[in-house]
This record gives C-alpha cells, structure tokens and sequence, in this order.
C-alpha cells in the first residue's frame, strides 16, 4: 500500500510515525510535516513556551541530533529513522500541496497531529480516503491539546480516536474506532498525550491492515454532545495550574525518551 502520512515537527509525532513504521515495515510511506498546529495566543505564549521548549528537546534527543538542530536536520534524522522521504508542507491544499499529493499518488492518506485542515481538493487525491488519528476521544474533545482539557475537565478517561476526514470539518468524520485508558492525574500534561500513543497506533494500524486486506472498516456514528476546543487562554491556563495539573515535569524528560 501506498501510505501517505501527514504529521507536525514535534515529539508526539515522532513517537507515532516510529511506532507506525515499526508496525508497517514493508508500507511504501512518504511523510509531508508541518511545523506549528494552529496559532498559540499571544496572552498564553509565555505560559505555553516552557512545553514547547520541552517538546524540541525531547525530539531532538529522540532523534540523536543536536539540540541546536535547525528543521532541516530534524527532516533529515526522522527520515532516516522512519525509511522514508520527508518533506515540509507547501500548504497542502495549495496547488504545491495538491502536486505534491499527486507525485506520491497514495493508495491512503494518514493524518496525524497535521497542522493545516484539509479540503476536498486535497482528500480525494487519495483512492482509498483519508484517516486521522485524533488524541481525544470524540466528540467530546475536537480541536487541539485535547489531553489538557481532559484533565481540565476533571475527566477520568483518556482517548484517542480513528476516523475518516470527509470533509473539511475539523475532528468531525465517520469514527472507525476509540482507544480507552485511565487518565493518570498525578502526571504531566505531555505524559499523558505521549502515553495514549502506543494504543491509538496500534488501532490506527489494526484499520490499514484491514483496508489493505479488502475489508470494510467499522462505522460509528459519534455519540454524545461535540464541542471543540482551541488553544488554553491565559485563564484557562491558571485554571490547570491551580488545579495542580502540570503541563510538563523537566525531571522525566529522560523517560519520555524511551518508546
């Protein structure tokens, strides 16, 4: 199967594709990354940056480079490690993006933590659909950091969720499957994402796999009230932190290496 996935530059990400490659050895993949997912607001950058800081650390260190690595060294590295071409997003809906769909000419897109909302132009390039692996369990938790407003939520449950992009709605297809865990409250907020990723990988694949063998895949209509979520406000943010929610801890950074 031709496999085009669609990821971000960041540590999670790289956790996934790892793990994913490790599960398809043999896929024909090619990866096309964004840098950033959204836009952080201002009043809540100063706040945020810690994570991020965090998060570039701990990516490069995964990926064996420096950690004054500029992207094209991370490009390069995660290329190696995954066996694979990599390139940056043009703006995948733009006619670049579209061409770039087209050279690769995949059998299926996989879209994983992708920065840029895909439009129909750029889902039909691809014979067998698009499939996203959401960190949040939906449709309760659509849109981004889903891990941090579950633990904001006071929920007890984390998730994630495959489902089909259809169109451009954001976190809003026909769902294929749901992956279930305790939320662990004394941990991280980026423990807890990096911890769902074993799981929805796994599930994520088990829905190649079948694809791939003829089959047709689960359809489960969302149930529940949908709401999206943004990135936190400064409020928001104060809010976690008094509850004694920690977005990340420094001290585990090391642990976090291990996949």
């Amino acid at each position: 199967m031709r496999l085009l996935v669609l990821s971000n530059l960041d540590l999670p990400s790289a956790w996934a594709l790892s793990a994913l490659r490790v599960a398809l050895p043999d896929a024909d993949m090619a990866l096309v990354l964004t840098t950033r997912v959204g836009q952080v607001p201002s009043e809540s950058q100063a706040l945020l940056s810690p994570l991020a800081a965090i998060d570039r650390v701990g990516l490069c260190r995964y990926l064996k480079v420096s950690e004054q690595s500029q992207n094209d060294a991370l490009l390069d590295a995660l290329g190696r490690r995954l066996g694979c071409p990599v390139s940056l997003s043009p703006g995948i809906n733009r006619a670049e993006g579209l061409a770039l769909i087209a050279s690769f000419d995949p059998d299926l897109m996989v879209s994983i933590r992708f920065g840029e909302i895909l439009k129909l132009p750029a889902i039909r390039r691809a014979r067998r659909g698009v499939l996203n692996l959401h960190s949040g369990r939906l449709p309760q938790l659509r849109g981004v950091m889903a891990t941090f407003w579950a633990m904001l939520n006071g929920d007890a449950l984390l998730g994630m969720t495959v489902h089909w992009v259809e169109d451009s709605g954001i976190d809003a297809g026909t769902m294929v499957t749901q992956t279930r865990q305790p939320l662990r409250r004394e941990a991280s907020y980026l423990a807890n994402t990096l911890s769902l990723y074993p799981a929805g990988v796994s599930a994520l694949v088990e829905a190649i796999k079948a694809l791939e063998a003829g089959q047709r895949l689960p359809a489960q209509l969302p149930r529940g009230e949908a709401r999206y979520y943004g990135y936190p406000t400064l409020m928001d943010l104060e809010r976690f932190a008094a509850a004694g929610h920690q977005l990340v801890n420094p001290r585990d950074i090391e642990s976090l290496m291990v996949v």
